[in-house]
């Protein structure tokens, strides 16, 4: 990515809890923390490889079958598009027989939400035998994820201090795509000032997550990243041509109807997602709010978050602060956030550690991180989507710091004016 793994300024004493600070060993703070998350990464390969074989266990159960992860439905819909039949991984039942295929027995319905330019990534990975095809998808995006981490955070350390969120168990285990989400919405963000032709192409490549990237246009535009937005729109349109290139029309046509329906069975609760979606919706309805009103709340906030988000982004705000907003605030724009999506909170906290790194790391800071990822934690144990709290919790972390470049930016706006205003002769 060519940004290099050092402080964004040369002030390398500073890291979580104030680096300064040393221990009896004469460690660094920051060095005791970065050991501690290191212990609670080791954890989680201990309880992933200590659960293989078991019931309901990663990768393998107890009958030596592969078990059923969200990736049995994208290696199902990437098979069939493997073997000619893009617009089956849109019927339900094509795509379960597929499935079935993968994990050796019959499997649940377990659609596949996405367009088809996101076949082009999976029909090349369902060439591979199921079980490869699950450890290369996760060892790739993974990878991906954590260097997109460490190099935002400016410090390979960032690896260690973002990859022991909780998300990153959730995400393994589940064979989602939230680490190829974080990993292009990062990158892209990291290198709009420096590379900007690339941030857009990067920023393009999340279109097949579109819900996610609804604020990517408006902070582009109002920046006047002009080039990355044009990077961005080209990389859309030569994705979706490719994709119909490979596959046809028909997946279009059938991925349309898909959408449709799947958005209905949710409304219905027949997959039972409500106390799932980490969204000011899904937290709502959760409660025993009516779903009328819980969507009502979540469109009055999505129409705060575009306002808001068009001011932060017209403001001189550093932009390690505006890449943090930003993060977070797409993750609750949209009512069908799932935990996989809250690695793109990993994102904002790195975005927010390499600002604070570069002004100064305290208590206060140290504090505002251990209480988002304690609610995120909370999230695994409670069927209450305490996600969106973390999210919640961190806009307005985030909001905080930005708050004195605004009303600096405001007050600048209003002596200009002022100074321009024609006096009464």
């Amino acid at each position: 990515m060519n940004e290099p793994m050092t402080t964004p300024a040369s002030n390398t004493s500073t890291a979580p809890a104030n680096a300064r600070h040393h221990g009896a060993a004469g460690l660094t703070t920051s060095g005791i923390v970065t050991m501690a998350l290191a212990l609670v990464m080791l954890a989680y390969a201990a309880i992933l490889i200590g659960g293989v074989g078991k019931p309901a266990s990663w990768i393998v159960d107890d009958k030596g079958q592969p078990t059923f992860t969200d990736f049995t439905a994208l290696w199902g819909a990437g098979r069939l598009a493997l073997e000619g039949s893009p617009a089956a991984a849109y019927d339900w039942t094509a795509h379960a027989e597929a499935m079935s295929q993968a994990i050796g027995r019959p499997a649940e319905v377990f659609p596949f939400p996405y367009p088809p330019t996101f076949l082009a990534f999976m029909a090349p990975l369902a060439a591979l035998p199921y079980l490869p095809s699950l450890l290369v998808w996760i060892g790739l995006t993974l990878a991906a994820y954590l260097w997109t981490c460490a190099h935002i955070v400016g410090r390979w350390q960032g690896a260690v201090w973002l990859g022991a969120m909780i998300v990153t168990l959730g995400n393994i285990v589940a064979g989602q795509n939230g680490f190829l989400t974080a990993a292009l919405m990062g990158a892209g963000l990291l290198l709009l000032t420096s590379r900007p032709l690339l941030a857009g192409v990067l920023l393009g490549t999340l279109a097949y997550k579109p819900h996610l990237g609804l604020l990517l246009p408006i902070a582009l535009a109002v920046a006047g990243h002009w080039r990355a937005f044009a990077s961005a729109s080209v990389t859309v349109v030569a994705t979706t041509l490719a994709a119909l290139a490979l596959f046809g029309i028909e997946p279009w046509w059938a991925f349309i109807e898909n959408i449709g329906r799947f958005g209905t069975e949710i409304a219905t609760e027949r997959f039972s997602v409500t106390n799932k979606l980490q969204s000011a919706y899904g937290f709502l309805a959760t409660l025993g709010a009516p779903k009328g009103l819980a969507m009502a709340i979540q469109l009055a906030l999505t129409a705060a978050l575009v306002a808001l988000t068009a001011l932060v982004w017209r403001s001189q705000a550093p932009h390690a602060l505006k890449a943090a907003w930003l993060t977070v605030a797409s993750v609750m724009m949209s009512p069908y956030v799932y935990i996989y999506d809250l690695t793109l909170l990993a994102v904002a906290q790195a975005f927010l550690l390499r600002h604070w790194l570069h002004t100064g790391l305290d208590k206060r800071e140290a504090i505002i991180l251990l209480a988002v990822n304690t609610l995120i934690v909370l999230m695994m144990s409670i069927k209450i989507p305490m996600g969106f709290l973390g999210s919640t919790f961190l806009l307005a972390a985030v909001l905080h710091e930005l708050m004195p470049h605004l009303l600096h930016g405001w007050a600048q706006r209003s002596r200009h004016l002022s100074a321009t205003r024609p006096t009464r002769a």
